[in-house]
């Protein structure tokens, strides 16, 4: 496609989302895909096309996680249009998750210098300064993002400026980040799950457990995570008999993970213990009961039986 004397590349540049915490905080970078990007060379310049072929292949790798040919491509895409911004910021994660982190950040950089309207790349360099517990750093970047008025993800933006609050101890202002990915995209579930990490801790049991429950729709319904902590929110309002019924649930669905090990191990915990052996002894005294009433029941047939035998004999006798 042609714009302006420009030719698009229809392939998808990389950005980081640091994932859902839970209880404990934990930074990882993951991949999103996002738009293409335009060569910054002449159409009717021979070597126009060959970057755009370097590229898609390189981004292709990127995303197969095959990262040393993905590296190889986009350096040659970058060696043939080195004033391309998103080139750039594909190459960048290429050379982090080969583990040159340094060599990342200053590709980062050129990307962003290049056009500071990258928001890809202000998040990605964001994302490996939360990693680095440059904390101001990567703050600096997100909120730079947020200026971009035009930028279509910033739910993400907000999500990722409350990991970096929680990560400082800032709760309140963690909170509000959070509560605005959730305005930008209600059904945003990494954010209410976060804001229900911050409940949880506050002993807010009852708003913890609405929004893991929100957290586990849509995207997030295969994730066990919110599904477990609502175990635990409803163990904490003392409603033993759903968190017993949520563990199980757990157990059965994820039965591979890390939560459903956690999940048995709650099955394990004294309150639901009690509640099972209360439920076992409940179901034995109604087992008992019903023999008793069963019991009583025969005898008072055989009486009625009897009676009406007696009757009939004294109607007989008459």
């Amino acid at each position: 496609m042609l714009s302006n004397g420009v030719s698009m590349y229809h392939q998808k540049t990389v950005t980081i989302l640091l994932p859902l915490l839970m209880l404990i905080l934990q930074t990882l970078l993951t991949l999103i895909l996002l738009s293409g990007c335009a060569s910054t060379l002449p159409e009717d310049d021979p070597k126009s096309k060959k970057p755009a072929i370097f590229y898609a292949q390189g981004t292709a790798y990127l995303m197969q996680k095959e990262y040393t040919r993905a590296a190889d491509a986009l350096i040659k895409a970058d060696e043939l249009d080195p004033g391309n911004s998103k080139i750039k910021n594909n190459l960048g994660m290429a050379y982090y998750f080969k583990g040159r982190v340094e060599k990342a950040i200053a590709m980062l950089k050129e990307s962003i210098d290049l056009d500071p309207k990258n928001s890809d790349a202000r998040n990605n360099l964001a994302g490996i300064y939360v990693t680095q517990n440059k904390l101001d750093k990567a703050e600096e970047e997100y909120l730079a993002v947020l200026d971009q008025l035009t930028y279509e993800h910033q739910f993400r933006t907000y999500y990722n400026l409350g990991l970096v609050k929680n990560k400082q101890g800032e709760r309140s202002k963690a909170h509000e980040y959070f509560q605005k990915s959730i305005k930008e995209l209600e059904d945003y579930c990494p954010a209410h799950s976060a804001i229900g990490e911050i409940e949880f801790e506050r002993g807010n049991y009852e708003s913890a457990y609405n929004s893991f429950y929100a957290a586990s729709k849509g995207a997030c319904y295969s994730e066990p995570a919110p599904q477990y902590y609502q175990g635990l929110s409803l163990l904490k309002m003392r409603n033993v008999l759903k968190a017993k019924e949520k563990f199980e649930e757990i157990i059965t669905r994820f039965p591979k993970t890390e939560y459903a090990i956690q999940a048995k191990t709650q099955l394990n915990s004294p309150e639901l213990v009690t509640i099972n052996s209360k439920h076992e002894s409940s179901n034995d005294n109604d087992e008992k009961e019903i023999n008793n009433f069963t019991k009583k029941d025969k005898k008072d047939k055989a009486f009625s039986i009897q009676g009406n035998q007696n009757s009939m004999n004294e109607d007989h006798d008459f």
